[in-house]
């Protein structure tokens, strides 16, 4: 009977401990990347749904959903991969900096039944000299710096609005442009998406 009693003690034990967790760890995980996203600024709504919850220990779960503005996040480093562990993302920030772009919309959603395929949307603006800039830096080596040089010495401080959509896949983590409409002064905009996809994907 002793031995029983203690094994029925142990199942409820570690019912009450998976029940706690699947309430609780879930809103821990929305609590870090609401606070990473808004460290400089900013408001950010975050959802998470993860079924058992130990799946976040290792990154993965159902769902993740964000919406931000006036968020001011750094432009480079980071990658996918904390995207990558979730069935269905949906992410918008509007109103917001990104680097020196001042973004109106940047979206990423991943692509049903496709995984680790988001299709990323991005509307804003920046200074012809920031964009010559990243052109460069999104198309590296001599023809990038040569089309960046261009495009930054386009005249002027007016800001230029830029729109563009992408449809990006994670190899690895590293984004991969399958496809991209749209141009950013002159400049064919895969590269400055996957710029700005990896910069909001580091603060996930």
């Amino acid at each position: 009977m002793p031995r029983r009693r203690a094994f029925g003690i142990a199942l409820l034990v570690l019912a009450a401990t998976l029940l706690g967790g699947q309430l609780v760890a879930p809103r821990i995980a929305e609590k870090r990347v609401a606070d990473r996203l808004e460290r400089e600024g900013g408001q950010a709504t975050v959802h998470v749904r993860a079924l058992p919850w130990v799946l976040l220990l290792v990154g993965r779960g159902q769902e993740l959903s964000v919406r931000g503005h006036g968020l001011r996040l750094p432009l480079g480093g980071g990658q996918l991969g904390r995207l990558d562990g979730f069935r269905r993302v949906a992410v918008v920030i509007e109103r917001s900096q990104l680097g020196p772009l001042a973004v109106s919309r940047l979206e990423i959603r991943s692509v049903a039944g496709k995984p680790r395929r988001y299709l990323v949307g991005l509307r804003g603006s920046a200074s012809p000299a920031a964009l010559g800039g990243l052109a460069g830096e999104a198309l590296g080596g001599p023809l990038g710096g040569a089309i960046g040089s261009v495009a930054g010495g386009l005249a002027g401080d007016t800001p230029l609005p830029f729109a563009a959509r992408a449809l990006l896949e994670s190899e690895n983590g590293r984004p991969r442009t399958i496809g991209a409409e749209g141009t950013v002064a002159g400049v064919p905009a895969g590269g400055l998406i996957e710029l700005a996809a990896q910069a909001l994907a580091s603060r996930l």
